[in-house]
């Protein structure tokens, strides 16, 4: 199970908040148009998330199947 570290959460959310006052106050967005944007952000990390278990999921078949092809079965 992986644990939070909640130090790199503090950081990361201290990070994020500072980017959103940057978009708010010198690009200025509008709410529905951050709201756009983190509902893409969310949609990246899902997908690098899904991607990465696909990754790894055949890297360990493939590995699997390596074994098993050197030990003839």
């Amino acid at each position: 199970m992986n644990m939070i570290d909640n130090d790199k959460i503090s950081t990361g959310f201290d990070v994020l908040d500072l980017a959103m006052e940057k978009v708010v106050n010198e690009h200025h967005l509008n709410y529905y148009e951050i709201l756009t944007i983190l509902a893409m952000m969310d949609s990246k990390v899902k997908q690098n998330n899904i991607s990465q278990y696909l990754i790894e999921t055949v890297t360990r078949f493939q590995q699997q199947s390596n074994k098993e092809d050197k030990e003839g079965r």
